[in-house]
């Protein structure tokens, strides 16, 4: 890339230094026109546009970026971003920049709505994580941004003083992916032009192509860190909560053996469950002694994304806890985020797959995934948060007993050795190492543990909508994965009344209702007890809060006109109640 001038594609596994890859041949290139006292200034022009799909990567990238300009500092680099205000990057952009980081939504409405923004000086467009680039539905603007920077002119003699010829005689486009899929190939002949195909070590890939034949084989391979050891539990889903919190005091027991561990769950719902149980008061017992907390970083944005965990927190070790989705303003992530990658303390970051894509988390040595990803490519990043740059990781990942087993294969067809290199783990041998004791006495602290959450959950009706709602969202999310893997994990199979005990819940199912969510059919015993409460005037003391989508609902009943025979009202106030009906039922972001 330093020396060709020809389009590349760039596929090496999660961690192996993409980034590097293609900034190094692009600063190098930048500083070779800068000799003398002719030097480009950030009124020079934009040289290189890096799109990336997330806020939290193009973030990333800035701060790699950064450190490489050290040694130049009158090369300028900047981000524009989703969440941000769009005058502060307006003047940022007026004042000049030469490498433009952006996500695809907001680059398209600069280019579109920004006159000082001029693409003309453009040689370099990368696209990063090209897969999750084209699964979030930037297809179309992708189309028009390099549509946008082919149709400039091309300066290519001299630009005040300072020689051109250094740069690239044409425009060149780079594409990076851990993994070649479908859309991945898509967005290739969108963008690229006889593109040079670049890969970490092709003697390793050409190991995986070794698969069942099939039509769908292209779409499940992909290759895990050889570093990187992959263990798999099987736990049935009324053990699920006492196993992960067995898991975490097991890896937090004594400082230094687990310094950062990453917990993945599939909805918004459930991380703020988990995260409030966690790092809930521990009950009290007597002799206990005053242990000594970590300062939290102070700070106003992280107030509430940031606690002890003091249910895995041990004497002489005590634990951070951290929350992360993507129902979060964009300042409170990045600040979170901030705040865990600098931690020098043990800690332990609950989050959505917000968290799985590109973003190098230092010092991370466990991933749990909680909740199995909705698909394998989703898997191959969340466990590429760990084992990165040739350190080692591990990872764990949860499965329910039947079906879910079948995943088994998928995780084995990423590494050489297939089955041999995953580890198997059941709920008993967790749960004996977690909780110790002799004899079965781990059985015993278990089931007290498991009791006194339920009790901490059933006492609180705001841990008790919290909980439901994790429950119902989680159900909701199982329902989303890839069509592929529907047979793995199957919604008939799902024991929903086990489930309830992996949120703490003794209720039947059929019984969780959570105000805000689609209400449960009343039956006409329900209906009964309700209008004799009604008539009484009673009113439950211990009702949790009403949900958004119920004051939404309330307020939209009293604002709507009731005239009768006003057909048109009658219509308006059906389409916006059947609008409301599907607006955000769950959140998996």
């Amino acid at each position: 890339m330093i020396k060709d001038d020809s389009d590349a594609f760039i596929q090496a596994e999660t961690g192996s230094g993409k980034t590097l890859a293609y900034l190094l041949p692009i600063v190098e290139r930048l500083l070779a026109m800068s000799k003398g006292d002719a030097k480009i200034h950030r009124d020079s022009g934009i040289f290189a546009i890096i799109l990336a799909p997330t806020r939290e990567l193009c973030k990333q990238i800035a701060g790699v970026l950064e450190r490489l300009l050290r040694c130049a500092p009158w090369i300028v680099g900047t981000t524009v971003i989703g969440g941000e205000s769009k005058q502060s990057e307006k003047a940022r952009l007026r004042k000049g920049v030469n490498i433009l980081i952006a996500t695809p939504g907001r680059l398209s409405d600069h280019l579109d709505n920004t006159e000082v923004l001029k693409v003309a000086q453009v040689r370099w467009l990368v696209l990063d994580e090209g897969d999750r680039l084209m699964e979030l539905g930037f297809e179309e603007e992708i189309k028009g941004i390099v549509e946008r920077v082919r149709r400039s002119s091309l300066r290519v003699e001299t630009l005040n003083g300072i020689d051109l010829t250094a740069l690239p005689k044409r425009r060149i486009t780079v594409l990076c992916s851990a993994t070649m899929k479908m859309n991945v190939q898509r967005l290739g002949e969108i963008s690229l032009t006889d593109a040079v195909h670049i890969q970490a070590d092709p003697a390793d890939e050409d190991t995986l192509k070794v698969l069942p034949a099939g039509d769908e084989t292209e779409e499940k391979k992909f290759s895990a860190p050889a570093q990187l050891k992959q263990a798999y539990a099987v736990v049935p889903a009324k053990l699920r909560l006492v196993t992960l919190a067995s898991i975490l005091k097991r890896a937090f027991a004594r400082r230094g053996s687990v310094m950062k561990a990453i917990v993945f769950i599939s909805c918004a719902d459930s991380v703020d469950f988990h995260f409030s149980m966690f790092s809930r008061p521990p009950p009290p017992a007597e002799g206990d002694t005053v242990i000594e907390r970590p300062e939290l970083p102070k700070g106003e944005l992280t107030k509430d994304t940031i606690a002890h965990g003091t249910t895995f927190s041990s004497d002489t070790n005590s634990v951070v806890l951290h929350r992360l989705h993507g129902s979060l303003a964009q300042n409170i992530r990045t600040a979170t985020l901030k705040a865990f990658t600098q931690s020098t303390e043990p800690c332990v970051l609950i989050c959505t797959d917000v968290a799985s894509r590109g973003l190098d988390l230092p010092n991370v040595d466990y991933v749990i995934e909680y909740d199995p990803p909705f698909s394998a490519e989703d898997h191959l990043h969340r466990v590429g948060r760990t084992a990165r740059a040739g350190r080692e990781g591990r990872a764990l990942i949860f499965l329910l007993p039947g079906e879910e087993e079948e995943y088994i294969s998928i995780l084995a067809s990423g590494y050489k050795e297939g089955k041999k290199a995953l580890t198997h783990n059941t709920a008993d041998d967790l749960l004996r190492k977690g909780f110790g004791g002799t004899g079965r006495e781990w059985e015993e602290r278990a089931t007290e543990w498991q009791l006194e959450v339920e009790r901490w959950t059933q006492e609180s009706p705001k841990y008790l909508e919290m909980a439901r709602r994790g429950y119902q969202s989680h159900i909701r999310a199982y329902a989303t994965h890839v069509a592929d893997e529907r047979h793995i994990f199957n919604m008939q199979t799902l024991h929903l009344g086990h489930l309830a005990k992996a949120f703490a819940l003794r209720d039947k199912p059929g019984s969780i209702k959570v105000p805000g969510l689609r209400p449960a059919k009343m039956t006409k015993a329900d209906r009964s007890v309700a209008a004799r409460k009604a008539k009484r005037g009673e009113v439950d003391v211990d009702k949790a809060p009403e949900g958004e989508r119920v004051r939404k609902q309330r307020k939209l009943d009293l604002d709507m006109p009731t005239v009768d025979g006003n057909d048109a009202a009658r219509r308006m106030k059906k389409k916006m109640k059947e609008h409301m009906a599907v607006a955000s039922e769950f959140n998996i972001g």
